[in-house]
């Protein structure tokens, strides 16, 4: 897809990163306003696609920090912010904590705006536009979502631009939250295409709806249907690639990518070294939690050696600059290997043991790994499914820190490796810009 022609389209006040009233003012000549936007089919795919490029300011923000603020990554610089995740101690002002809501918080209201703009707009636009038009907007608004959720717990539920509602909207409880996400999800599953427009898996179609439904009824405990959904993504249009084909652009595990016309992903740049230390290391826990010849080891994991030390880092991505034709990166975000994992574990708890050790058999396979037996038990299935997920998924979105909290164990392994851990550290604090703006807003227990 050419996304190089995409017309960046200030939509609906976005650069007000947090739900403030706007300021009126009369748009400039060369500016299209909300009207014109909603006007035509061209004008309308400008608008869904300037809602996916939000995205790539909250990758470094999310993944590398995430990763320190658990047990997989070590910090080799000094950044007092970022230290603030090494030592389990965030502080409500601290930058990175509010970029990533007022990200997201963003996106969701440009994805309301498209939403509203489309069920009002009466005239030149296609029905087959309009639905897939605000089916991609509730899928982008519930992926924002279950972050928000996960980060930060209870947080204000909007699905309407209307600013006397936003400015002071309280919290809602995350299980209301996750019943809105639901249904956005059920609404774009049903009506997205199963093909991927303009050809690129750049943009969500209806497995990337099945797939994040599938992983919000994981995280609810709802089996059955996390099973069900995974399983149809399974049996669909995608198949396992080798551990170096994973992350290239349109690979056929890719689910859902984030398109870059230069050819690597920010993850590269912020990872890869070309000389010294690199920043962000593979922890001491991780890399001795890999079993012997796990190859994902071998092919995720590049060292260099300064000053006679070996420091050890991500290298699932392997391009840190321009790179052109087929060995091209875009950011992952959902992909089948996840997907297996999110049915193996759905089938444990649904005593489906022998189903769920041949998914994870699945997985370690392409690892050049020993089968697991199918006689061990249900606890030992759930223990084999967590290494699993923590070796295939390590420095990919904020994977082992959601993990950890689902499963009540954050606060036994994070005790361990760090001095200043809290039980009220597994949420991130409400940014205190945001409590001053919104009266209604209240902190998280510990802050």
């Amino acid at each position: 897809m050419r996304y190089k022609y995409i017309i960046l389209i200030v939509l609906f006040g976005a650069t007000i990163l947090s739900c403030k009233k706007m300021i009126q003012i009369n748009p400039p000549k060369n500016q299209l306003t909300s009207e014109k936007i909603f006007d035509n089919d061209a004008t309308v795919n400008g608008a869904i696609i300037n809602l996916y490029t939000g995205l790539a300011n909250i990758d470094g923000n999310i993944i590398s920090q995430v990763g320190l603020y658990t047990d997989e990554l070590d910090y080799q610089s000094i950044d007092p912010g970022t230290l603030e995740f090494v030592n389990s101690i965030l502080s409500t002002s601290n930058t990175n904590v509010s970029n990533i809501w007022k990200s997201f918080y963003s996106i969701i209201y440009q994805c309301n705006s498209v939403i509203e703009g489309l069920q009002s707009s009466t005239h030149g636009v296609t029905d087959s536009v309009r639905k897939s038009g605000i089916a991609e907007a509730k899928f982008l608004r519930a992926y924002c979502y279950f972050n928000l959720v996960n980060f930060y717990g209870d947080v204000p539920l909007l699905t309407t631009t209307d600013v006397n509602y936003t400015a002071t909207a309280p919290r809602a409880t995350t299980a209301s939250i996750y019943e809105q996400m639901i249904s956005d999800l059920g609404d774009a599953e049903s009506d997205l295409s199963a093909y991927y427009p303009g050809g690129e898996k750049v943009r969500a179609n209806k497995w990337a709806a099945s797939f994040l439904l599938s992983k919000a009824y994981l995280y609810n405990k709802d089996w059955a249907n996390a099973e069900k959904k995974s399983s149809a993504v399974i049996n669909s249009i995608y198949n396992l690639a080798s551990l170096n084909n994973i992350f290239i652009k349109n690979s056929p595990e890719a689910i859902w990518q984030l398109w870059n016309q230069n050819g690597f992903s920010n993850l590269g740049v912020q990872f890869i070294t070309s000389s010294g230390v690199p920043s962000y290391c593979i922890s001491n826990s991780l890399l001795s939690s890999f079993e012997p010849g796990d190859q994902r080891k071998i092919n995720w994991v590049a060292q260099t050696t300064v000053s006679g030390n070996n420091y050890y880092y991500p290298y699932k991505y392997k391009n840190k600059s321009t790179t052109t034709g087929n060995t091209g990166e875009y950011t992952m975000y959902f992909r089948l290997g996840e997907e297996y994992l999110i049915r193996a574990e759905a089938r444990m708890q649904l005593k489906d043991i022998s189903g769920a050790i041949s998914d994870l058999n699945i997985i370690r396979s392409r690892a050049m790994l020993p089968n697991i037996a199918f006689t061990i038990s249900q606890d030992s299935c759930l223990t084999l499914i967590e290494k699993e997920r923590r070796s295939e998924l390590f420095a990919e979105s904020a994977n082992r820190f959601f993990d950890l909290k689902r499963t009540g164990r954050i606060d036994q392994v994070l005790n361990v490796i760090k001095p200043n851990w809290r039980s009220e550290s597994k949420l991130y604090p409400i940014p205190q810009s945001e409590i001053k703006v919104n009266p209604n807003l209240t902190q998280n227990p510990g802050y």
